[in-house]
């Protein structure tokens, strides 16, 4: 099925490597970047290694930055996150149902996007 391939963040990214599809990149990178679970190395072999170790960079920062954070400010409450608005996806001029499935992202996942947008190993190709 592919909109449930599509939802798979190295699945979305494999298809836009090979579709040529440049917008599905950054938002798939964020959720392989704010997922709870480590790149793999199978990932690695899939992303090549200027983009695995980008992320992996970007994961690592956020971590340490998660955990400086926790050090000095002590356990957030639940009700101090903020939600905000999904970002203006740009919708893709391809008509064909394939290009157009939603790819939706959580607030931590957004979070990510600045950084990625400034990571020059993970530019469209």
């Amino acid at each position: 099925n592919i909109d449930s391939l599509a939802q798979d963040p190295l699945s979305r990214i494999q298809m836009a490597d090979e579709c040529g599809i440049k917008e599905w990149f950054h938002p798939a990178y964020a959720k392989l970047c704010a997922r709870k679970a480590p790149l793999t190395a199978e990932e690695g072999r899939i992303l090549g290694f200027e983009r695995y170790t980008a992320l992996w960079r970007i994961r690592e920062e956020d971590l340490k930055a998660t955990a400086d954070r926790s050090m000095w400010e002590g356990p957030k409450s639940p009700r101090a996150e903020k939600t905000s608005s999904p970002p203006d996806i740009p919708l893709l001029k391809c008509k064909s149902k394939c290009c157009q499935i939603p790819f939706e992202l959580n607030t931590k996942e957004k979070a990510f996007l600045a950084r990625i947008a400034k990571a020059r190993e993970l530019d469209p190709r």
